[in-house]
């Protein structure tokens, strides 16, 4: 069924269609294109350009921000197929950090992990989270910051998100 998503008020602010894989999929060997890379390479030119002409001062680091599998997970896929989809989506996205770290240098490089949907589930927003989403989170945070080479700028935001600029906690 669609998930209610609900702000702090009880509105609901839209519903989403929620999937799973089919059955019979096997998730290793699900890859799909992200396109991360694609448009950190792109912008990453014009920040190039921008920085050459002085428009953006030299010692400015570009910034690339990720969303984190439960950005998308917690909103998009059936709890029964969330662990497995974070799994999935936690691979392709590291394949496109891989890409960006080898198209941008790490001392021009700046990556923001961005932590929302994570945020809700600690407020409790989530009914169906699971009993271990502390441990969950922690421990993804963790494997992407592992991921990074360590002269990379790191950061997580958290956020609680503001759909039709109202708090949904």
């Amino acid at each position: 069924p669609p998930y209610p998503f609900v702000q702090w008020d009880g509105k609901v602010v839209r519903e989403i269609p929620q999937v799973r894989f089919k059955p019979g999929v096997d998730p290793t060997k699900v890859m799909f294109e992200t396109g991360y890379d694609k448009a950190a390479s792109a912008s990453y030119e014009v920040f190039k350009r921008l920085q050459a002409s002085g428009a953006v001062a030299k010692h400015t680091r570009f910034q690339v921000s990720l969303p984190t599998p439960h950005s998308s997970g917690y909103l998009y896929v059936s709890g029964a197929a969330r662990r497995t989809y974070f799994d999935v989506y936690e691979r392709c996205l590291k394949a496109a950090l891989a890409n960006i770290v080898k198209t941008i240098p790490a001392s021009d490089l700046s990556i923001q992990w961005d932590v929302c949907q994570e945020v809700l589930a600690f407020e409790n927003y989530f009914k169906d989270r699971p009993a271990d989403y502390k441990k969950q989170t922690f421990d993804m945070l963790g494997r992407h910051a592992d991921a990074m080479p360590p002269d990379i700028a790191l950061g997580y935001p958290l956020c609680y998100g503001t759909p039709a600029a109202e708090q949904l906690v």
